[in-house]
């Protein structure tokens, strides 16, 4: 092995993955999707937690939302402690602040390197600014075929 593989991220462990898809996952498709994924109809600070790449790129602050293997510099983190009154996900509205279980497995999948199996890139999406036709062109396309 070269000296220089070092620097390459590695596959994570499958435990981590484990982790991340009974600790992590559940939480963010329950609590935090409805506005931050590719899905939500109007994505709140053009933030995309349904991916891991659109994580570590962050949203219109432009600072990643979450660095990996760094909890104290993750905004998400920061976000989700509420330790900051302009920076509290959820809002109180959507069910407020985690419990502190959640909170601590979230800074512990952060400091083991945030592994995260989603691979595929979200994009938003603005349903309000597509035709008719874009949308029928987009289904459409999907299958390949008219009938």
């Amino acid at each position: 092995m070269s000296r220089y593989a070092t620097g390459f991220a590695q596959a994570p462990k499958p435990e981590a993955i484990e982790f991340f898809e009974k600790r992590i996952r559940p939480v963010l498709a329950e609590r935090c999707y409805k506005c931050h994924s590719a899905d939500a109809e109007k994505v709140k600070g053009d933030l995309l937690l349904d991916n891991r790449d659109a994580m570590l790129k962050g949203g219109e602050s432009g600072k990643p939302a979450v660095v990996a293997g760094d909890a104290e510099k993750s905004r998400l983190i920061e976000a989700i402690r509420y330790g900051n009154d302009d920076l509290q996900m959820p809002p109180k509205k959507a069910g407020g602040k985690l419990s502190d279980e959640q909170i601590a497995d979230f800074v512990t999948w952060v400091d083991m390197g945030a592994p995260d199996p989603r691979a595929a890139k979200s994009e938003i999406r603005n349903p309000k600014s597509e035709s008719r036709r874009d949308r029928l062109r987009f289904r459409i396309s999907d299958f390949g075929y008219w009938t």
